[in-house]
């Protein structure tokens, strides 16, 4: 499983989203950053249908998403209950 992180290059980063990639780090948690700006992302921002960023996928390997969170951000725990490791 993997977890995507849609950003924007235009703005900086949100606090609550630089605390949340932090806690991830913390805990281990390999994610991938995803500048919607850059349109090489373009096919997966599609496959997410991302219309708001900070934008959070969690997907398995072959990239279907189980979790998606736009417009508020998801908790650290629950990033990692939905990559499905322990709390």
């Amino acid at each position: 499983m993997k977890v995507l992180v849609f950003i924007t290059s235009e703005e900086p980063m949100d606090e609550v989203l630089d605390l949340l990639l932090t806690q991830l780090t913390e805990r281990q948690v390999a994610y991938q950053l995803l500048d919607v700006i850059d349109t090489s992302h373009d096919a997966q921002k599609q496959l997410y249908d991302i219309a708001v960023v900070p934008a959070i996928v969690v997907c398995l390997d072959d990239g279907t998403a189980t979790e998606v969170w736009q417009n508020h951000l998801p908790t650290v725990d629950q990033v990692v209950v939905a990559l499905g490791l322990n709390v």
